[in-house]
């Protein structure tokens, strides 16, 4: 099995073929993220921001999802953060967003500030409120090389398990002191741990309690509760790896940038293959999704609709406004680099290609249209304590996605002559 890639040399330089143009596109770039709501506050409060607009909305995860909302989530913002720790930058000096911070913490020890996922997951999402105590289980986690979305997600399934009288566990929402131990526990498969390494699926899969066994396709899904952000659930369960949040990220739209109703099914499957197909070439291009939010929406805002009207324009016309919007950043930036002429439209082929064609193998090796979904507790499990009560229509919104991509029902996946469009042979 491949356990690393170590790669040995020296420094490169990359230099543009067309170093006129990239200058031009780099500027430009830098002018869209700089005056971005979304970017100019992940500069202050890194993605700790998200945890506010979670609050608002009502997508923080809480006690394993089983709610959308606790009050002493107010503990673990990222305004507080940064005023607790007198945050200062730590990424690199070239940056354009500066979401990486670090600060002092009360053992004297400088820490990276946990990202929002990290934040939300071993935070409300298993009944903790001790922002120091997330930090030192972040550096456990990254000196082990551990993801901390799955850590986060299976702990909070076993703590639900253990109340249920499922099985026996180390692990309560009620008390957090072992969580560093067993952290290491998990990495090295001792104890409890070597049960906690195959992750929520597996551990449901035996157990029971696949209803809040909270993954798609085996990867614990990130710090968004789906019952805020319709569309953000569909990417969930439509990616082809599983619950990842940044496969399309539409709670950036739907919450984040407030661009469209985040409780309708309209409009939603055509902005997640939107987005899947675009975030897939921003991410072979090596540029930080994070700019993707800043170059792609805020020329929509002051050049043509005001944000009134965009939400209306998104979910009845999602095409259009598709159309309204202007990525060619990318395309430029790939054309300025390698000489090879490109535009959006192509850029974003390029996309789909490589989501198609995940697809397919992904097909190939077993994956089955059931899987395309999401948990139970999604589906059929309202929070009534929230304002607004709802569960996610996800069959419908799968549906309208595969009609979209041109997927054969049947096995959720690409048609031969789909494939043979893109250029793919098979």
């Amino acid at each position: 099995n491949l356990k690393a890639i170590v790669a040995r040399g020296k420094e490169y330089r990359c230099i543009p073929v067309n170093r006129e143009k990239f200058e031009r596109t780099l500027k430009k770039a830098k002018a869209h993220i700089q005056r971005n709501v979304f970017t100019r506050g992940y500069k202050f409060f890194g993605t700790n921001m998200n945890t506010r607009f979670g609050i608002d909305s009502g997508y923080s995860p809480v006690r394993n999802f089983r709610d959308r909302y606790s009050p002493q989530t107010e503990a673990i913002t990222g305004e507080v953060m940064a005023e607790k720790y007198q945050t200062r930058h730590s990424t690199c000096r070239y940056c354009s967003v500066l979401c990486g911070h670090k600060g002092l913490y009360p053992d004297g020890k400088m820490r990276q500030i946990p990202e929002y996922e990290t934040t939300g997951l071993f935070g409300s999402n298993i009944e903790n409120y001790d922002t120091d105590k997330i930090a030192v289980w972040n550096d456990i986690m990254n000196d082990l090389g551990m993801d901390t979305i799955s850590a986060g997600g299976t702990m909070a399934w076993a703590m639900e398990a253990g109340e249920k009288g499922l099985r026996k566990t180390e692990l309560s929402f009620a008390n957090h002191d072992n969580i560093a131990r067993i952290l290491e526990d998990i990495a090295y498969r001792r104890g409890e741990g070597a049960e906690l390494a195959d992750g929520s699926k597996r551990l449901s899969e035996q157990y029971g309690g696949r209803e809040f066994a909270i993954h798609t396709k085996g990867l614990e899904i990130a710090a968004y509760d789906p019952r805020a952000c319709w569309g953000h659930g569909l990417s969930y369960a439509v990616h082809n790896k599983g619950g990842c949040h940044l496969g399309s990220y539409l709670v950036s739209l739907e919450v984040l940038l407030g661009f469209m109703p985040s409780q309708t099914t309209l409009g939603k499957a055509s902005w997640v293959v939107f987005c899947e197909d675009l975030f897939a070439g921003i991410n072979s291009l090596q540029s930080c999704l994070f700019t993707a939010f800043a170059v792609m929406t805020e020329p929509v805002i002051p050049k043509y609709l005001p944000k009134a009207v965009l939400n209306v324009a998104t979910i009845m016309t999602p095409r259009m406004s598709q159309m309204m919007m202007n990525w060619s950043v990318y395309s430029d930036f790939f054309s300025a680099i390698t000489g090879i002429p490109m535009n959006q439209w192509q850029f974003k082929k390029a996309g789909e290609r490589i989501t198609k064609l995940e697809r397919y193998m992904n097909v190939q090796m077993g994956q089955q249209p059931f899987e395309d979904t999401l948990p139970d507790r999604f589906t059929k499990e309202a929070v009534t304590k929230y304002p607004v009560d709802s569960v996610v229509p996800i069959e419908r919104m799968v549906k309208k996605y595969y009609r979209i991509r041109k997927y054969d029902p049947k096995t959720a996946g690409p048609t031969v002559e789909n494939l043979k469009r893109l250029g793919i042979s098979v």
